[in-house]
């Protein structure tokens, strides 16, 4: 979960992917994007029957969610730190 945001309501089924968030209230921003990538979203929107802002706002929740789960945990990183530390001679030696 991204911090302070709640990405997700109920099971994560390709239809109700950031459905739970779409009952919250809103805040309109303004962007831009190449022609060919906004016609592609709002015909994936039209073909599965949705509103174009639901279908922007679950690939807004993947990316973030995507990137949660490419973030090394602290904890992993402490173990991968001291295991380095504690076999520096023998990395020393394997690599001459």
């Amino acid at each position: 979960m991204v911090k302070g945001v709640r990405l997700r309501a109920g099971p994560s089924t390709p239809h109700q992917v950031g459905e739970g968030v779409m009952s919250e209230q809103r805040e309109k921003f303004s962007s831009q994007a190449a022609p060919a990538l906004l016609s592609a979203m709002r015909e994936a929107a039209r073909r599965d029957g949705r509103h174009f802002q639901a279908v922007l706002e679950d690939a807004m929740v993947s990316y973030l969610e995507s990137r949660e789960r490419q973030r090394v945990r602290p904890e992993v990183m402490a173990h991968y730190r001291a295991s380095v530390e504690k076999n520096r001679k023998l990395y020393e030696l394997l690599a001459q």
